[in-house]
């Protein structure tokens, strides 16, 4: 029956009580996240160490799954991952916010610094927790106990757990977003002294090719 409803009228007026409220949430949750049974590491997993006391710190996978099904030998066994926060952490009153049209919306809060994305309504221990994806915040988790051509799985030897998986649907806009935006962020700038050797270099190079001629 919930997903009979017409996901374009789930806001504004008709949803004016906690009970529709609730009810929209369920579906959003629903339709954006799933929870397969298996034990394979996948594009678009959201995991958390397994040792953490809290959910403040998930992870999004954005590893391919062709890396993933032969970790070891395709990775070097490095996991791909962007860091998510829980957006009580990270909201403040003065942050200004837009309209958050789609999950790859990178507009919605324009104001602040690093171009956040919302991922809402994952749940947690029966709640719904919105957290925020910032596409530069970047980490590679070291996965060493797996042989060279197995896939990478939950088990003993990697110390993570699936939280919930992005729906394919919405795996690959949203890491296709990610992917973009850190190939179009380039890199830190060499120090002026670095600069200033290269350069140095490069013109010593270039002078004695021309003593040469």
């Amino acid at each position: 029956a919930i997903l009979a409803m017409d996901t374009s009228s789930s806001t504004g007026e008709e949803c004016n009580n906690d009970e529709a409220k609730t009810l929209m949430r369920e579906l959003w949750s629903y339709r954006l996240y799933n929870n397969p049974t298996d034990n394979i590491v996948r594009t678009g997993d959201i995991i958390r160490e397994k040792e953490s006391t809290n959910y403040n710190n998930l992870y999004l996978v954005i590893t391919d799954n062709c890396s993933l099904a032969r970790f070891k030998s395709k990775t070097g066994g490095l996991i791909n991952t962007i860091k998510l926060k829980p957006l009580n952490s990270f909201y403040k009153g003065d942050v200004k916010v837009g309209k958050i049209t789609s999950l790859t919306n990178t507009s919605g809060f324009s104001t602040t610094n690093g171009r956040p994305i919302m991922l809402p309504y994952i749940k947690i221990n029966n709640n719904f927790i919105d957290y925020m994806l910032f596409m530069q915040n970047h980490e590679c988790l070291p996965v060493t106990k797996i042989n060279k051509d197995d896939p990478l799985l939950y088990d003993n030897e990697f110390n993570y757990e699936r939280v919930c998986s992005l729906s394919s649907e919405f795996i690959h806009p949203l890491i296709g977003t990610i992917v973009s935006n850190l190939y179009g962020w380039g890199c830190d700038d060499y120090s002026p002294a670095v600069q200033d050797d290269l350069k140095d270099r490069c013109n010593q190079l270039r002078s004695r090719e021309t003593t040469d001629a």
